[in-house]
């Protein structure tokens, strides 16, 4: 198979892993990112299960410069509150990508 960049028709060769394409098209590859991002959308509180703990979380809808939309997670722990934030105002988000069972989470660590 040969795969090209939609943006410039570039193609892509020698990559090795999927981190390597992700990062070669684009796409966040797992770890610890920071950009500027416009709040699009403040979600209700969820709960979810780790490692057989619960938590409450705020799914946080996002947009990049190029109107990418990603939806983050921030984790209600240790006493914290939901983020005070402003829907349409750009903040520098940084968040981790892990890679879970069926694609990528995005974790909101800290907002500016």
């Amino acid at each position: 198979y040969k795969i090209y960049l939609k943006s410039n028709n570039e193609e892509i060769k020698n990559v090795k892993s999927e981190d390597e394409l992700r990062d070669k098209i684009g796409l966040y590859s797992v770890g610890t990112h920071t950009e500027s991002f416009t709040l699009n959308e403040i979600g209700s509180t969820g709960f979810g299960y780790k490692d057989d703990e619960a938590y409450a979380y705020i799914d946080y809808t996002l947009l990049d410069s190029k109107n990418n939309v990603y939806e983050m997670k921030y984790i209600i722990s240790d006493g914290s509150s939901a983020l005070n934030l402003t829907k349409g105002k750009k903040y520098d988000v940084t968040f981790e990508v892990v890679k879970d069972t069926i694609g990528y989470d995005f974790y909101i660590k800290s907002v500016k």
